[in-house]
C-alpha cells in the first residue's frame, strides 16, 4: 500500500471547534432565547403572584427575597439546560433526543425545587 492509498483511507475526525458554523449560530440563538423564555416566565409569575390579593398577603411577590430566588431558580434552570447538552450539535434538530434532554432536565430541576421546599418548609415562587 503506497502513502497515497494510505492517506486517503484514514478516517477524518472533525474536532469540536470545527462544526458547522450554523451549529454554532443556532446554539447561540437557542442560548439567549432560552434565557428570555425564562425571563418571561418568571416576570409573568410575579406579576399574576401580585395580581391576586389573596398570594399576594402572604409575602409580596416584589419583595427582594422573592425576586432574588426567581433569578436564582431562573439561572438554575438556565445552567441545567445547558449542562444536560440540550443545545449540543449532536442533537439539534436531530429527532426527538433534543426534547427528551429538555424534559428530563426540567423535570430534574422541579424535582429538586420540591425536594428542597418540602425539606425547608419554604415557599418556592411557582411559574
Amino acid at each position: 500500500m503506497s502513502a497515497q492509498t494510505h492517506e486517503r483511507t484514514r478516517p477524518v475526525v472533525v474536532g469540536r471547534g470545527s462544526r458547522p458554523g450554523w451549529h454554532r449560530r443556532y446554539g447561540r440563538r437557542l442560548m439567549v432565547s432560552d434565557a428570555a423564555v425564562l425571563a418571561w416566565v418568571f416576570v409573568m409569575n410575579h406579576v399574576v403572584w401580585s395580581a391576586v390579593p389573596q398570594w399576594d398577603e402572604a409575602q409580596s411577590a416584589t419583595s427582594t427575597s422573592w425576586v432574588l430566588t426567581s433569578v436564582g431558580l431562573a439561572v438554575t434552570w438556565h445552567l441545567a439546560l445547558t449542562l444536560s447538552g440540550t443545545r449540543d450539535s449532536r442533537v439539534l434538530g436531530a429527532g426527538p433526543e433534543e426534547y427528551k434532554r429538555i424534559i428530563n432536565c426540567t423535570i430534574v430541576v422541579f424535582s429538586v425545587i420540591a425536594f428542597v421546599g418540602y425539606v425547608f418548609s419554604l415557599t418556592v415562587p411557582r411559574s
